[in-house]
């Protein structure tokens, strides 16, 4: 490989945006606290707080990389996501 080469590829290594770390949370609508479908740039404080007491509501914070696969799953009433979308249903909020 020759230095020409080379360099085309360096510079878009160096011009290459960062990786998308939004989220979307897709489980279900709770009122005060998540909205469904809506996107993070990073997880609020609140949910942070619920899923002390309720872990799974972070696995309904997917990657927007992974939002087809996990809205697929829901679609389709399997898989880990809607497992995790299911608890979500019974979740209340402590107020």
């Amino acid at each position: 490989m020759t230095a020409k080469t080379k360099q085309p590829k360096e510079a878009a290594q160096a011009t290459a945006p960062a990786t998308d770390t939004r989220v979307v949370y897709v489980g279900p609508t709770i009122i005060g606290l998540a909205t469904r479908n809506t996107t993070y740039s990073e997880i609020p404080q609140e949910l942070r707080e619920a899923a002390k007491e309720a872990p799974y509501l972070l696995s309904l914070c997917v990657p927007i990389g992974r939002l087809p696969v996990a809205l697929d799953q829901i679609r389709k009433q399997q898989g880990g996501i809607y497992t995790f979308y299911q608890k979500a249903q019974g979740y209340t909020p402590k107020q």
